[in-house]
């Protein structure tokens, strides 16, 4: 059975472009932000880490603030040291966080986050899973903890939790793709075309998901389709090797 090896760096691309967020401040007190609050939250990431860095260092150090807003400003600062790709600066302000706020579910996310891009896959579930328990119907979470279950071999696990995540209209492209990945390796190909053919409909230029339906046909034998999927892929991006080496091996032209 031929394995759509595309899709591994599009499904790391799910959860590593969602989840990871600084918390704001509630209330009167967002429209009154300091500077350094400003600078901490960073919303739509308008300053550089460190300048985030700082800032937030600087709310810690104060003195002045509540334990909720502390909690805040160690997740923010988590979140700007992993910018820098300071994991284990990140996950050391993130544990601070929850110390803390236990009920802080987004610095949970950002740990499990951290964790899952150390390789450390039991760590970040457990991390999602206690995000998934302060806040169960964000689909989020679900979305993120079917990665480290798909890497570790566990596909029924993360089809459910991708299943989940689309259940509580957490519903893009990427998902439905990470979910066929997970069907393709279970050898079931009627689901991982369908959810390879739900991606391509909500995002037409996706070009691993033509080439990954295109080996799903190929596995069922439906070479005229396969065929068609990985020209799509190539009409997309010529230089996609995985869909022009597919035809080569099928003995076509692209």
């Amino acid at each position: 059975m031929l394995k759509p090896l595309a899709l591994r760096r599009l499904a790391l691309a799910v959860v590593t472009s969602v989840g990871v967020a600084s918390v704001g401040l509630a209330g009167p007190a967002l429209a009154q932000l300091s500077e350094n609050w400003t600078r901490c939250v960073n919303e739509g990431a308008k300053f550089a880490p460190e300048s985030a860095i700082a800032s937030c260092s600087a709310i810690i150090d104060s003195g002045k603030e509540t334990r909720t807003n502390l909690a805040i400003g160690y997740n923010n600062r988590g979140r700007a040291f992993r910018d820098k790709g300071d994991k284990d600066r990140a996950i050391a302000d993130y544990t601070k966080a929850i110390e803390l706020n236990p009920q802080l579910a987004v610095a949970f996310t950002n740990r499990g986050i951290a964790y899952k891009e150390k390789g450390d896959f039991d760590r970040a579930i457990t991390d999602y899973s206690r995000a998934i328990a302060i806040n169960p119907s964000d689909g989020l979470n679900y979305n993120n903890r079917g990665w480290p279950h798909f890497k570790k071999g566990e596909y029924d696990k993360a089809i459910a939790d991708y299943t989940k995540a689309i259940d509580l209209n957490f519903r893009n492209a990427l998902t439905y793709h990470a979910r066929a990945d997970a069907y393709s390796e279970k050898g079931d190909d009627d689901r991982a075309i369908a959810d390879y053919t739900r991606a391509i409909e909500m995002s037409p230029r996706m070009v691993s998901a033509y080439s990954n339906r295109g080996v799903s046909y190929e596995n069922k034998g439906d070479k005229e389709r396969a065929i068609a999927d990985y020209r799509r892929a190539l009409a997309i991006d010529a230089n996609d090797k995985f869909s022009s080496d597919a035809l080569k091996r099928l003995g076509v032209s692209p």
